[in-house]
């Protein structure tokens, strides 16, 4: 787990590897964690950068 901060907004991002893929998901301020089940990405910075990007995408919509 890795905690980044975006518009004063905590995020926590989860990694797993899932055979050869990787697999995540984030936390929000503390709130029930947001999975991606969907989509995975073939390394561990791809998917920390995937799961930034969709956090932050969420927070900017907010």
């Amino acid at each position: 787990m890795t905690e980044h901060h975006y518009k004063d907004r905590k995020i926590e991002v989860h990694t797993e590897q899932v055979g050869s893929r990787w697999d995540w998901w984030f936390v929000l301020d503390d709130r029930p964690p947001r999975h991606n089940a969907e989509q995975y990405a073939p390394t561990e910075s791809a998917a920390l950068a995937d799961a930034l990007e969709a956090a932050r995408r969420l927070i900017d919509k907010a």
